[in-house]
């Protein structure tokens, strides 16, 4: 019986360790097997590794339910893959009558994979347009407002952020920094499209300033729904 669990039934953890198995479950949920699974204290401000242990199992069963695997965009159990998860700690009973402590899986925030994407996002459209209507669209319009609603997922997440990847702290300077960084694209953009010298020098046919203005933004790029379709949410992670 896993006791080191019992002061924190109902209460939120996160952990890593392996899969080793997995099997459907009469009651619609997968139960999954990891080995040498570590539980550790949550705080936002500090990096997993670094967390308070509170306690590490010989293995623990994360009892998952088959909708939010339909949600997982294509994630799946795969044997000795390593998987950092999030959850409550409940207790269970067994088939035979006796008692123990598992984690359900709750679902945890993904803000450094989109803002990976947003990175290499952004890194593809300023090597395809340089400085033209697309890449100014890009970094008025839908860098803020994607950067905008990661920001809004960060401040939701409060006490159950993970941090595998990254800190409340991290993420926010990141994305804090992202939109200066739009900010300081968008001056450059505009100063070289409204002065002929610069245009001649970055080889600018004209300065497109004065049609963009009156293009709507939503219509600028469309890879606002790209980054805006990935998921935002998942019930586990492996690596």
């Amino acid at each position: 019986m896993r006791k080191a669990l019992q002061p924190y039934v109902n209460q939120y953890v996160l952990g890593s360790g392996w899969i080793t198995d997995w099997e459907n479950m009469d009651n619609g949920s997968t139960r999954v097997y990891v080995a040498q699974p570590t539980l550790r204290k949550p705080n936002k401000h500090i990096l997993f590794d670094n967390q308070e242990i509170i306690s590490t199992e010989h293995h623990l069963n994360l009892f998952v339910d088959k909708d939010w695997l339909k949600q997982m965009q294509g994630w799946k159990a795969e044997k000795y893959k390593h998987i950092a998860f999030t959850g409550i700690v409940k207790h269970y009973t067994r088939a035979n009558g006796t008692h123990d402590f598992g984690v359900y899986p709750t679902p945890q925030s993904t803000l450094h994979t989109r803002l990976d994407l947003l990175a290499g996002a952004t890194s593809a459209v300023n090597d395809h347009f340089s400085i033209s209507p697309e890449t100014l669209g890009w970094v008025e319009h839908v860098m803020p407002k994607v950067l905008g609603s990661l920001m809004d997922q960060l401040e939701e997440a409060g006490d159950r952020l993970p941090t595998f990847n990254g800190t409340y702290d991290s993420y926010k300077k990141e994305i804090t920094d992202w939109l200066d960084l739009a900010n300081r694209m968008s001056q450059v953009i505009r100063s070289v499209a409204g002065n002929r010298e610069f245009r001649r020098r970055h080889k600018i046919k004209k300065n497109f300033l004065p049609e963009y203005s009156k293009v709507n933004p939503e219509d600028t790029l469309d890879l606002v729904d790209l980054l805006e379709g990935m998921g935002t949410t998942s019930v586990a992670a492996t690596a």
